[in-house]
């Protein structure tokens, strides 16, 4: 029986059962959640993190969920999950055996919340601008605890099967942002996107039949237009609407080979083998490229239409060596944020936008330097099949036949291609030469920079949640941070505030790299290490 001198909570609630833990579900009114089942981010820094049980709190997510809250009312939570670490939790059954009754739960007990601590914290934020919140009640599913090992369990098993949602699902399902209904519009409305737009992957396979994902689409309306807040007037969006399909439309006509994607004649698998225009990078920079045109045009009257005719006369081929160096290393689109900029910056100047030639983020990386196209002449390289064609025939102007007098070497058999092991080693000890993340090749040269270049892309992709690498660790030290003394061997991650530690084993190296993208809601299939 309850201690009629403890102080206790009560409410209905009802009780359930998964395998052997038995849990408990209740609605509570947001002022009791907030005040019942605190949360301290200083007490948890003092803690190593094998001795915590939950991960540390990120401040940025509590005014933007905060903000959510103020915002709407249809706001709408999942629920948060809570366990309490007392032996004096009790279930009273309205009738023996019903699963149906009244929980209490004493207040002097330990509760840690498992799953929703930035709900909780966002929730308690919004109640201090608009106390009568503390009426509205949230769903809390309660469960016993044992001790720290139990705890840190739970909070594992919790979270060892979610999986983060896509950016381009994500678009599809939220309508309350202008550019997301924008970037729908313009899946339907603009002819080269019906059809060909991927709305749930946010890269493509190399032999995908779509031209573009729905997230690089909005992010290219975001450059377009601007990010257009919820308080946007309609006639205002219906007008950037109509200015982002009339865009992209015109757009077909100018980039080659977007014309022959629409028309047919070209797919879009041999379009990106072939052209800088058919990436996601490139979509991009041509986003921030129409909102240079349309600031120039209101500026100083020009026809925007005008403005942008010389994207026609853009060498779009990846042969074009102008790409080396801003967006090229070799025969290798390089996705960066330096990359996509630079690439903008080079549409802009090759159309008159810019005075200035860009700068080239990746000259030294690779072994190509990048020397004008107007002094290089080339032979055009032929269409369709026949380049693929092309790229495995031997050149006819080289003279390959034996000198005379010399016996041509027998050549030496093909050893069979070792199978790599899911840890992403390689048996035989080679090199990797490549990992293809989210579709996209990199040229690598070792495990460790195959680390360095995966942390890189996950940093430009998702900066946001990026920070949450910081909690995967090693027995001692971790494996990213911002402090490089916390490291052996300290790397930086681009030109940001992070390094990463490339200084591990080849099974170790893939290893982490799994884990990093695990903890980003992505699949480990996304990574592949090549060694051709």
């Amino acid at each position: 029986m309850t201690d009629l001198f403890r102080p206790t909570f009560r409410v209905p609630a009802t009780r359930g059962r998964m395998g052997s833990t038995e849990y408990f579900t209740a609605t509570l009114p947001f002022g009791a959640v907030t005040k019942l089942f605190t949360f301290d981010p200083d007490e948890m820094l003092e803690l190593e993190p094998e001795n915590r049980s939950q991960r540390l709190l990120k401040t940025k997510r509590i005014p933007e969920i905060a903000e959510y809250i103020l915002d709407h009312d249809d706001f709408i939570f999942s629920s948060i999950t809570v366990s309490v670490d007392s032996d004096h939790v009790e279930f009273h059954e309205v009738a023996e055996g019903a699963d149906i009754g009244e929980l209490v739960l004493p207040l002097e007990a330990k509760y840690v919340i498992k799953d929703g601590q930035h709900r909780v914290a966002g929730i308690k934020e919004a109640l201090r601008s608009d106390p009568r919140l503390g009426k509205d009640t949230i769903s809390v599913v309660v469960l016993p605890d044992g001790g720290l090992e139990r705890s840190q369990q739970i909070f594992s098993d919790l979270n060892r099967t979610v999986h983060k949602t896509s950016k381009s699902l994500d678009i599809l399902y939220d309508h309350r942002l202008p550019v997301h209904r924008i970037t729908m519009a313009c899946t339907e409305q603009v002819p080269l996107f019906r059809g060909r737009i991927d709305k749930e992957r946010v890269s493509l396979s190399p032999r995908s039949a779509n031209f573009a994902t729905l997230s690089g689409l909005q992010q290219a309306n975001v450059n377009l237009l601007g990010d257009q807040d919820e308080s946007l007037a309609p006639d205002v969006e219906r007008t950037l609407q109509q200015t982002a399909v009339e865009y992209w439309t015109r757009l077909t006509e100018l980039v080659p080979p977007w014309r022959a994607i629409l028309d047919g004649t070209v797919k879009p698998p041999e379009a990106r083998q072939r052209y800088v225009s058919s990436y996601a990078l490139s979509l991009w920079a041509l986003g921030a490229v129409g909102r240079a045109a349309c600031e120039k045009n209101e500026a100083s009257g020009t026809d925007w239409r005008e403005t942008l005719a010389g994207l026609a006369q853009i060498d779009w081929l990846k042969t074009n060596l102008d790409w080396q160096g801003i967006c090229m290393i070799g025969t290798e689109i390089v996705t960066r944020q330096p990359t996509r900029r630079a690439t903008a910056d080079y549409i802009l100047w090759k159309t008159g936008l810019a005075s200035h030639a860009p700068t080239a983020p990746l000259e030294g990386e690779g072994q190509t330097s990048r020397r004008s196209t107007r002094t290089m002449p080339r032979t055009p390289l032929p269409m369709g099949l026949a380049a693929m064609r092309h790229d495995l025939e031997p050149d006819p102007r080289i003279d390959r036949s034996p000198e005379k007098g010399r016996q041509q070497r027998p050549t030496p058999a093909t050893p069979p291609k070792a199978v790599t092991p899911p840890d992403g080693s390689d048996p035989t000890g080679r090199r990797p030469t490549a990992i293809v993340l989210f579709g996209e090749r990199f040229p690598i040269r070792t495990n460790n920079e195959g680390l360095v270049k995966l942390v890189e892309a996950l940093l430009d992709r998702d900066p946001e949640a990026f920070p949450s690498l910081l909690e995967i660790r090693g027995r001692t030290r971790p494996y990213l941070a911002r402090d490089p003394e916390q490291l052996y061997t300290a790397r930086p991650v681009g030109i940001s505030e992070y390094f990463v530690e490339p200084n591990l084993s080849a099974a170790i190296t893939w290893k982490i790299a799994k884990q990093f993208l695990r903890r980003l809601g992505y699949n480990e299939s996304d990574l592949d290490v090549r060694y051709d």
